[in-house]
């Protein structure tokens, strides 16, 4: 197995193809009309850019890259989830990003700002679509957690991925390997949410827009499969890959890890 090591190179490189997918995400929610997630999109392209704008300041120099990118995207993501949890008044789309971005001018100095605003997106594909409502982002919030806090909801994806694999495992050693994989399936997708919603809750981000955002891209990935193999394990292993990757190159190595142990 290829070990990738996460040098200041690779994660730049992560971090720019992330901008292009949510760019291309938030036009795609645009074209269906969904305001909510094309603004929630175009921040998150936003976070980026300004990790690849941080990145291309400080990155030759950083003794651990790892810790800088973390760092990087801890401000950011902190200062894009309390505008979430506090958006100003907006009428349009158009405007919700532009006071977004606004928020980060308390973050970062004038030069950078003045590197990023060259930088962030054009908002073209916003035109026409209202700005999100407090209602709106408390119903994303809603339809992920249900009644569960998120604690709550965390342990309970980590509870449903354990479960699922067993009983997985033991469908396999009955011989039902059909009957398996999809509760495998199940356990993985569990995981990931599991996963994602520690993630929020790490930035402060309790609106869970990450969540909805990256599970998107998980979706994505996944249903670029045309088949699966009819071995179990390489079945589960190709799945993972794409979930893996939809994460990028640091989080998709903590993801994997996540994982239910499948050669039980």
């Amino acid at each position: 197995m290829t070990i990738v090591t996460n040098t200041p190179e690779v994660l730049y490189a992560d971090t720019t193809r992330r901008v292009a997918s949510y760019r291309s995400l938030a036009r795609r929610h645009a074209a269906e009309g969904n305001a909510f997630g094309a603004v929630t999109a175009t921040w998150a392209a936003d976070v980026n850019t300004v990790q690849v704008v941080m990145w291309e300041r400080v990155m030759i120099a950083s003794p651990t890259p790892d810790q800088q990118f973390f760092d990087i995207a801890t401000t950011v993501a902190r200062a894009l989830a309390l505008y979430a949890l506090h958006p100003p008044v907006a009428t349009t789309a158009t405007e919700a990003v532009l006071a977004a971005r606004a928020g980060l001018s308390t973050a970062f100095d004038a030069s950078a700002l003045a590197l990023m605003e060259r930088r962030l997106s054009p908002l073209d594909h916003l035109d026409g679509l209202p700005a999100p409502t407090v209602a709106e982002i408390a119903e994303v919030t809603r339809q992920r957690l249900g009644d569960e806090t998120l604690e709550q909801a965390i342990a309970a994806r980590a509870d449903e991925a354990r479960h699922c694999m067993a009983a997985a495992l033991q469908l396999l050693r009955d011989g039902r390997v059909d009957d398996a994989l999809p509760l495998a399936w199940q356990a993985d997708w569990a995981t990931l949410e599991a996963y994602l919603l520690e993630a929020a809750a790490a930035v402060g981000d309790e609106a869970l827009v990450s969540v909805d955002l990256r599970w998107a891209f998980a979706v994505d990935s996944t249903d670029t499969i045309e088949a699966l193999s009819p071995d179990f394990h390489e079945a589960v292993t190709t799945i993972r890959a794409r979930l893996v990757d939809s994460l990028g190159t640091i989080e998709g190595d903590r993801l994997r890890r996540r994982f239910e142990p499948i050669d039980g």
